[in-house]
């Protein structure tokens, strides 16, 4: 392989230099991790409130529990109803939302700087001080049974859903985040406000972002004053300066047992009547949330499936014409993690891609990244970060969910650097974290293509198996 720069393991020049925002830290009232980056660029500000309390956490038989607290969490509390939270809303020139993802449960808050006192004590009062009123209950609850059952008609999700369920087996990373229609149904009217004292309302669980126009210090004083009821504050903010590692915080997160991922490879297909293409996700273990290498990680899957002029979709798209585009990249947890390939296709090619997929990435093991792909994919991922400092919204999120996995006050800029000064060597290393002999193959099509994929399952080199699926993973 040649090397960038000619050095021994192909070490390459360092990226240009890029301004990061700063970053402060520190700790709020109930040991709240506070992670505030000012920017004046523009008089608005993003909060992000996101809390370990992720689906993975959901109780059994009670897939969306986490989903259904989340959205009743932004229909009232008990000073305000629904109706005054949305007027409040739209009186600071915001937008309110809430999400959940297997690890994490989050509330977002956008508006204009002059209002940031009163959206802090908005977003306290219904943190802390729920409603969760019988009537919204039943109301949020139906509409979720109702997506959850209408996943069917969204292919791309369901066989996701599906890889997922096939990975993980009976841990709890393997029901989607929005619940199962069964156990949403089944869930009574006490169960969110148990399940918020428990997990939700826990400081030390928790990091609130902030980013925008404001003055770090009025900040902290208000921060101090609306989440007071958590606590009193453990430690004041100081700043992350740059080359210093700052103050080592990260929240408590809960403890999750380390998964049985599916062993061997298996051909899942779950019919579709209706369909005239099939949805393919092809997947398996990968690395956790510590993981050391990520940027190198980044830069094999770019040229693996990540980008556009990757090695994937010029194979499957360009040369093949199987499919429009092609999709990959891991997907870190706590404790464990997943790597995925997505695409769709026409019926009748399922299984060309099917095999056209695996030979790459058995390929991709034996002719890892070269210097040039390197190079190529360094410069579309340095793009992507730049374009990612632009948005305040983004910069919070990211920078809350990367404290959650523990990754440090300077992951940002440690991660840059990386992506510019990881050797051919090392995203060669970084691309044996790429399953690609233990993998669950997901295809939802039509019925039709069902005694294909059966026959393609018992050839040398797609799968030993094959499971047929009635029953969908939200069902």
């Amino acid at each position: 392989l040649g090397t960038p720069g000619g050095g021994a393991g192909g070490a390459a020049a360092a990226f240009p230099a890029l301004r990061f925002p700063p970053l402060l830290l520190g700790r709020g009232p109930g040991g709240l991790l506070l992670a505030l980056t000012p920017d004046a660029r523009v008089p608005l500000v993003s909060l992000r409130l996101v809390t370990a309390a992720g689906s993975a956490l959901d109780p059994p038989g009670g897939a969306g529990l986490a989903r259904l607290t989340a959205d009743l969490l932004q229909l009232g509390s008990a000073r305000y109803d629904a109706e005054a939270v949305a007027r409040r809303v739209d009186e600071m020139g915001g937008t309110l939302s809430a999400a959940v993802g297997r690890e994490h449960l989050s509330v977002q808050l956008d508006l204009l700087a002059e209002h940031l006192p009163a959206g802090l004590e908005l977003l306290a009062e219904l943190l802390l001080r729920p409603a969760f009123g019988r009537d919204h209950f039943e109301r949020e609850r139906a509409l979720l049974v109702a997506d959850a059952r209408a996943l069917r008609d969204r292919p791309d999700e369901l066989c996701d859903a599906l890889l997922w369920q096939a990975v993980f087996g009976d841990h709890s990373y393997a029901h989607p985040p929005a619940g199962r229609a069964t156990d949403l149904a089944a869930i009574n009217a006490a169960a969110p406000a148990r399940f918020h004292a428990r997990v939700v309302r826990q400081p030390a669980r928790a990091v609130l972002g902030v980013v925008g126009d404001f003055d770090a210090g009025l900040l902290e004083q208000w921060i101090g004053q609306e989440f007071g009821a958590w606590g009193e504050a453990a430690e004041k903010v100081e700043r992350s300066a740059a080359g210093a590692a700052g103050p080592c915080l990260r929240p408590r997160i809960h403890p999750l047992p380390t998964p049985r991922y599916a062993a061997g490879r298996r051909l899942h297909f779950l019919p579709q009547p209706g369909l005239h293409q099939c949805q393919l996700v092809i997947g398996g273990r990968g690395p956790r949330g510590d993981y050391p290498h990520k940027a190198a990680l980044e830069i094999a899957n770019a040229v693996l499936g990540g980008t556009f002029g990757s090695r994937l979709n010029q194979r499957l798209r360009v040369e093949l014409g199987i499919c429009y585009g092609v999709q990959s990249g891991p997907l870190y947890l706590s404790a464990g993690g997943l790597y995925a390939v997505s695409l769709s296709t026409r019926a009748e090619r399922a299984v060309a891609a099917i095999e056209a997929t695996l030979k790459l990435l058995a390929e991709f093991h034996r002719r890892p990244p070269t210097a040039i792909e390197i190079e190529a994919a360094r410069a579309q991922l340095r793009a992507q970060t730049i374009e990612r400092l632009q948005s305040h919204p983004g910069i919070a999120a990211e920078t809350a969910h990367g404290l959650l996995l523990g990754l440090g006050a300077r992951f940002r800029e440690e991660h840059y650097q990386a992506l510019g000064s990881a050797s051919v060597t090392a995203v060669a290393g970084a691309a044996g974290e790429i399953p690609w002999r233990e993998l669950q193959i997901c295809v939802v099509g039509p019925p039709e293509v069902e005694g294909e994929l059966r026959r393609a399952a018992g050839r040398p080199g797609i799968a030993a198996d094959f499971e047929l699926h009635r029953r969908a993973p939200a069902d």
